[in-house]
């Protein structure tokens, strides 16, 4: 009996040192596992701190951007107005352009046959003028060429 007794003794010592064993090792567990805790409360509030920050950012650019869209598409209206408006402008300068140079070629044309009309009315009067004085020129040649005895028709 005292064997077992000091079985039992040595078996509730071992049980006690293993009890005490296992509680340290919970204690530790409890606190490694509060520390994660700790740790993942600290890196879940890092992450949500960057990822509002990241998503103020976006907003901000994305505004940013809107607004810069808006802008360029307000001066690419006033672009093309001012394109539209300026093609019209030439538009109507060119038709103005051709319609003076129709009008002075119709002049050109006018003042050419008016010229050469002119021109044409000064050679029949000079061309009349010549055959007069050929004819006279004419006639006192064969007058001369008679006083001399010559007729003109065998020459």
């Amino acid at each position: 009996m005292k064997e077992h007794l000091a079985l039992r003794t040595s078996i509730v010592r071992q049980a006690s040192a293993v009890r005490d064993d296992l509680k340290n090792q919970m204690r530790d567990l409890e606190q490694v596992l509060s520390q994660e805790r700790s740790d993942m409360k600290a890196i879940t509030a890092d992450l949500n701190r960057q990822y509002k920050s990241m998503e103020t950012d976006l907003q901000t650019k994305a505004n940013r951007l809107e607004v810069s869209v808006d802008l360029l598409e307000m001066q690419l209206g006033k672009s093309r107005e001012q394109r539209e408006k300026t093609e019209a402008e030439k538009d109507t300068i060119i038709s103005d352009l051709q319609s003076k140079l129709d009008s002075m070629e119709r002049e050109c044309e006018k003042i050419l046959h008016g010229c050469l009309d002119s021109l044409l009315s000064h050679l029949a009067e000079t061309q009349l003028q010549w055959e007069e004085q050929s004819t006279v020129l004419h006639q006192e040649v064969k007058d001369t060429l008679s006083d001399f005895g010559i007729n003109p028709l065998h020459i």
